[in-house]
């Protein structure tokens, strides 16, 4: 799972502008570190399990209200409106 992808399925064709891409960047790597730190003990190399459901859906709905604050009044009615 990662921003990108969720990106595209949430916003399809809505075009951002190069600050909402650098929010996006941002995004993407901040919600990467939550599920590295999330699965390694300790930092270790190698996952130390596996995310649980539960886990991986609150990271993704975190992803998704991330992405929705980032959008413009006018991004998100469009959104909506489809």
């Amino acid at each position: 799972m990662n921003a990108y992808t969720l990106a595209a399925q949430l916003l399809g064709d809505t075009e951002l502008s190069p600050g909402q891409l650098a929010q996006l960047r941002a995004i993407d790597a901040s919600h990467q570190q939550r599920l590295f730190t999330l699965l390694h003990d300790g930092g270790a190399a190698r996952p130390a399990r596996e995310p649980t459901a539960s886990e991986l859906a609150a990271l993704r709905e975190t992803i998704v209200r991330d992405l929705l604050d980032m959008l413009t009044p006018a991004q998100r009615a469009a959104l909506s409106g489809r």
